[in-house]
């Protein structure tokens, strides 16, 4: 098929799960954010599902199976459950006639600095080491054996694929349609959307008013350790976000704000337990809090569950497949559900290779913060400034929710110092890169301060100073990141200002036809040209995808650039060879070459007659984790067709 029919593929499967969770989410709430909010886990699990469910006769691969699962899934929705007005059109020009002209052309302008960033990532797509070799390799080996979830080697003597794969199994089933690298580029800044818009929705529901929540959005989405996320498809933000989606939508299941006005929304709980399940299924930092979520709203709709069994038992079930099943793999084939990261007695050990930076940074506390906290403060930024706030928010607020919150925000941090694989005294990149794992308690800590600014006058001042600082510290930290993580101000606040004049003409256009004619016909056009713009994203950058990213100066530069000046390479489908580490752009920019990792035990024989119609790419740098290179022997009468600081290439015969 051709390129542009598997774009269009995709954007129908991603319509059509959108519109069957629409339809699912009014069951629990008629209208609003929250039915917006609750679209999205019911349709990103339908996507995990159909792959999942497919890759068992080993279609998980391909396009028109998924595509077909889709709008199977939109038909049996759309038969089986009754719609519930508003429509989205209605609701959408319900929400923009409620505006403000200054409110729309803000608005508007947020979503110009998105569009602009989101453009200036596909110019510069560098995806980062972990996106290369793991969030993204395992996506692409699935598309050639047709089983995402499968347990597919990435990097020799490591055992990444035992980890929570529910991310990847999502890259992959927008990746096996498209055929291109192009949606796992856009799915990370596509979470940072979800964060926003849940923690404003969440807070909103929590009572804390709309200028102490636009400012605790700002705070959250601006901290570095999300920023450097943006690039590539990794899993830490997107962890975040289901959290984050997963508390707004308990939030919004009782009536928290006024227990004697509030409308209680108790399904919505069970459409939270989805979130949390795709939560706990992309990493293990989110876990802890996103279990408390969910016991804390199952005691505040503890009334209404007699009623709500059934959607709560298929929410379940569908939370244990997205998010459970690989720790009930790893329980049954290697004793412990955390393995490799943890093993109990009865287990497997853990492997060698882990057990060399099994550290915990209490364990190491000295050796690993030695003249390193001024890099620690570089990438948490704002970060230290609401955890800081919010150990101190009780002072403020004597609050049962702010008390509780500042205990949450202190179990986190010392769950995190105390976790493993976060203290390291010979690295510095990894002791800092372990910040990541501590973002589910940075948010935590942004919505206690928040909580503690609940009410009116005097009570917001310091909690939204703290805020308020946060942000500036954020800003000034993400423009030091520079080149390729954050473009230039000056991009942002012309695509900012470009978005704000559209929203003005926008809001000068409305006027004389509000009311329905707006809701068909405004709503229709927002699609086409939504519709539109996501399908030149989708299509502009594929055929220069690669040189685009060897711009960006990541590790692989050289050798990307040099494949893909190779047109036996860049329009080729031969087979990949590599060592010790899978490298997903070496599936070219059609994603054609089948990649597969050689094992250091390899026997000489079957490399050889392998590599004769195969490309060899092997990493020739100093490994850490004790790699054994003896095939690279094999080949010594073999001359590489590129010796590079980094790697040696053998081109098929």
């Amino acid at each position: 098929m051709g390129l542009l029919i598997h774009q269009l593929l995709l954007l129908a499967s991603i319509a059509a799960l959108s519109a069957a969770g629409w339809r699912l989410a009014s069951v629990a709430v008629p209208s609003g954010l929250l039915r917006a909010l609750g679209t999205v886990p019911l349709a990103a699990a339908a996507a995990v599902l159909s792959a999942l469910a497919l890759a068992l006769v080993g279609l998980g691969e391909s396009p028109v199976a998924l595509t077909a699962a889709a709008a199977a899934i939109w038909l049996a929705t759309w038969r089986s459950v009754p719609g519930r007005p508003p429509s989205a059109s209605e609701q959408l020009s319900a929400w923009w006639s409620g505006l403000s002209p200054l409110g729309r052309a803000a608005r508007v302008a947020v979503a110009g600095a998105v569009v602009g960033y989101g453009a200036w990532l596909l110019r510069y797509p560098a995806l980062g080491y972990d996106a290369l070799t793991y969030h993204l390799a395992l996506p692409v080996a699935w598309i050639h054996n047709g089983r995402p979830g499968s347990l597919v080697s990435v990097w020799d003597g490591l055992p990444i694929q035992n980890y929570p794969l529910t991310w990847e199994v999502l890259v992959a089933w927008a990746t096996g349609i498209a055929r291109t690298f192009v949606p796992a580029t856009l799915m990370t800044p596509a979470t940072l959307l979800l964060l926003g818009v849940a923690v404003r929705a969440g807070l909103r529901e929590l009572g804390v008013s709309s200028r102490m929540s636009w400012l605790a959005t700002a705070a959250v989405t601006t901290l570095p350790i999300v920023v450097v996320q943006l690039p590539g498809p990794n899993n830490d933000l997107p962890d975040t976000a289901w959290l984050a989606c997963a508390a707004a939508l308990v939030a919004g299941a009782a009536p928290w704000r006024d227990e004697a006005r509030g409308e209680r929304h108790g399904a919505l709980l069970a459409v939270a337990l989805v979130a949390a399940g795709l939560c706990v299924g992309t990493k293990t930092t989110g876990a802890p809090l996103v279990a408390i979520a969910i016991a804390l709203g199952a005691w505040r709709c503890r009334h209404e569950l007699r009623r709500l069994v059934l959607p709560f038992v298929l929410a379940a079930a569908t939370a244990v497949i997205v998010g459970g099943f690989w720790y009930l793999r790893n329980l049954v084939d290697h004793g412990a559900p955390f393995w490799p990261l943890s093993s109990t007695p009865w287990g497997d050990p853990i492997p060698a290779a882990f057990r060399a930076v099994d550290a915990s940074l209490l364990s190491k506390l000295h050796a690993t913060l030695h003249g390193r906290i001024h890099d620690y403060w570089r990438v948490l930024a704002g970060g230290v400034v609401v955890v800081g706030g919010a150990l101190v928010s009780p002072l403020l607020a004597r609050r049962t929710a702010v008390v509780g919150g500042a205990v949450l925000v202190l179990a986190s941090l010392l769950l995190w110092a105390a976790s493993p694989y976060t203290g390291y005294a010979s690295s510095t990149a990894l002791a800092v890169g372990a910040t990541r794992y501590l973002l589910p308690g940075l948010l935590a800590a942004v919505v206690t301060v928040s909580l503690a600014g609940r009410g009116r006058g005097r009570a917001e001042v310091l909690p939204a100073a703290a805020l308020l600082a946060a942000l500036v510290v954020n800003l000034d930290h993400d423009a030091a990141l520079g080149f390729p993580y954050a473009p230039s101000a000056r991009l942002l606040v012309i695509s900012a200002v470009v978005g704000g004049a559209v929203g003005l003409v926008l809001h000068l256009l409305s006027r004389p036809v509000a009311g329905p004619p707006l809701a068909r016909w405004g709503a229709a056009a927002l699609a086409v040209g939504v519709a539109a713009a996501l399908l030149a994203a989708l299509l502009i950058p594929v055929n220069g995808y690669l040189a685009a990213h060897a711009r960006t100066g990541q590790y692989d530069a050289g050798l990307v650039r040099w494949l893909d000046a190779r047109p036996a390479f860049r329009d080729g489908n031969d087979a990949v060879l590599v060592g010790p580490v899978s490298l997903a752009v070496l599936a070219g920019p059609r994603l054609a070459h089948p990649v597969t990792v050689l094992p250091g035990d390899d026997r000489c024989p079957a490399l050889v007659r392998e590599a004769r119609d195969a490309w060899v790419v092997m990493e020739v740098g100093p490994q850490d984790f004790g790699y054994d290179r003896h095939w690279i022997i094999c080949l010594a009468g073999e001359h590489p067709t590129l010796i590079d600081a980094s790697f040696l290439v053998y081109s098929p015969s």
